[in-house]
């Protein structure tokens, strides 16, 4: 039988105390400016791992939202190239604090 998961677009300072604030069971976060180029990092206090923790603790799944600002279809260099660069290393880091997926637009 399927069910529905009540999940949470927060901020990711602590996304584990946001989801657990609404009651819900998973925590959408951006790892950085959603409209900016500057890399992606970890705002939660101890860092990636803490936060991997955290959430298996709690029983919080955990999704990254990447930039909107992502467009690798382009055929304009300037745009697809850092594009795919800033992907991967929200995808990176999305790894290390165990996300269970990646959203994005395209």
């Amino acid at each position: 039988m399927n069910s529905l998961t009540i999940g949470a677009h927060v901020d990711q300072v602590d996304p584990i105390a946001e989801a657990d604030l609404r009651g819900a069971e998973l925590s959408q976060f951006f790892l950085g400016d959603p409209q900016g180029w500057k890399g992606p990092q970890v705002a939660y206090a101890g860092g990636a791992a803490a936060l991997r923790e955290a959430a298996a603790r709690a029983k919080i799944d955990l999704y990254v939202h990447a930039p909107y600002v992502l467009n690798v279809a382009t055929s304009n260099n300037r745009i697809r190239i850092p594009s795919r660069k800033l992907l991967q290393q929200t995808i990176d880091l999305a790894s290390e604090i165990g996300a269970i997926g990646v959203i994005v637009h395209g």
